[in-house]
Parts: structure tokens; sequence; C-alpha cells
């Protein structure tokens, strides 16, 4: 009986024969590889949600292992370390002057260099330690400036505030000219770059001695 199929004939019948025969063949195959699609579609899924799975799990132990030593770390100068010793005297002011040079033109500042206790902060060179904030009074920042563009800021850095407030000894304290760039938030020029570039030289400086600072341990 004739089934009236339109379907083409497929490539192994080289003539029809009336039954639809062929036509037949041409369905049930077509519903196999439907039927042989939906099963493989899960498959192919829970194979790529493991093999993602398995990434991931690698990736994270990879990571955990890196960091692991810096987490430990972290966790005990923050919670378990005891605080160094805290400073007897926690702020300070110390006056200073510097003579500049720039395009020609001499510059006198006369400021004070305010030095701060801020707490205690973690470093992996020296641990646990005390952290101190050094700034200009008039202006509040860390340096003198003394020339800005469109791209950067120029200062002059009169010292450390650690050296200031009795934490170290051993050091000298000298202007240093330096830069930063307001987009980066850093400094682009070696030293003596920004000399030669800027036309400035500083003439003389006269700093503060530092403070007998004594440090007691916290009860």
């Amino acid at each position: 009986m004739d089934v009236g199929c339109s379907a083409p004939v497929c490539v192994s019948c080289i003539t029809r024969n009336g039954s639809g025969n062929c036509c037949f063949r041409i369905i049930v195959l077509e519903d196999m590889m439907k039927k042989r699609h939906k099963i493989m579609i899960p498959i192919l899924t829970a194979i790529a949600s493991i093999v993602i799975a398995v990434s991931l799990i690698f990736t994270v132990s990879v990571v955990g292992v890196i960091a692991l030593p810096w987490t430990l770390m972290g966790i005990y100068y923050n919670f378990l370390a005891e605080d160094p010793p805290a400073p007897s005297v926690t702020y300070c002011e110390f006056p200073f002057e510097i003579v500049y040079e720039i395009d020609d033109e001499t510059v006198v500042v006369n400021d004070v260099f305010v030095c701060e206790f801020v707490g205690y902060g973690v470093n992996e060179g020296v641990g646990k330690h005390r952290k101190w904030k050094g700034y200009v009074k008039s202006t509040g920042e860390d340096g003198v400036l003394i020339a800005e563009d469109d791209v950067r800021k120029v200062y002059v850095g009169v010292g450390d505030p650690e050296y200031y407030m009795g934490e170290y000894k051993n050091y000298t304290p000298a202007p240093n000219v330096y830069d930063i760039d307001k987009i980066k938030n850093d400094d682009l020029f070696l030293h003596g770059e920004l000399e030669e570039k800027y036309n400035i030289k500083i003439i003389s400086w006269t700093f503060s001695e530092p403070i007998e600072n004594t440090f007691e341990k916290n009860e």
C-alpha cells in the first residue's frame, strides 16, 4: 500500500517500489538520530560540568597553597602577635626651612613637619611594627609642593617621621625631590631627573633634631 510519502529516495535505493519502504527507512533513521541526540546532550553536559568542576577545584587548590603562608602570617600578626611597645610621645611638630631655586627664582619655605603615631601595621619584612604619619602642617601633604603641571606634582621631602619620633638614629635627613603622577599616583622619574627637567636646585635646608622617645610595653 502506498503511504504517499514525498520524501526523496535514499542513496542506497535506486528505484522506488511503490511500497514506501525507502521513505520509512529515512523516517526510522531520523527518529534514531533524534533519540541518540537527546541521550548524548545530558551526557556531554555532565562531562563538561565535571571538567569545569575539576578545573575550578585545581585552580582553587593551587591558589590556596600559594596564599596559605600569607594568610597564616596575616592571622598570626593581626590576631595573635603582641603589639610592639607603644611610644610615650605620639605627636610632635618639627620646624624646618628649605631654600631652593626653580627657573632662576629663589624660594624660601618655612613650615612645620607634623609627626604622629597612627597605630600598628604588618610588613612581611619586619612583621608587626609601629606606624607613623608625617605631613607639612600648612598643606597636609607629605612634602613641600614646589612645581605642578597637568600630569604631575613635584615635591621636596623633609625626612621620615620615624626618624623625628626616635624610631632610629642612624639616619641623616636630607631634602629629596620626588614627583607624584596625578593619574597613576606614583613616581615617574629617577633621582636627579626632576631637578634637570624643572630646573630645580636645593640651596640649603635646616631640619629639627629628633626627639628622645621611649617605648613602653603595652599592658
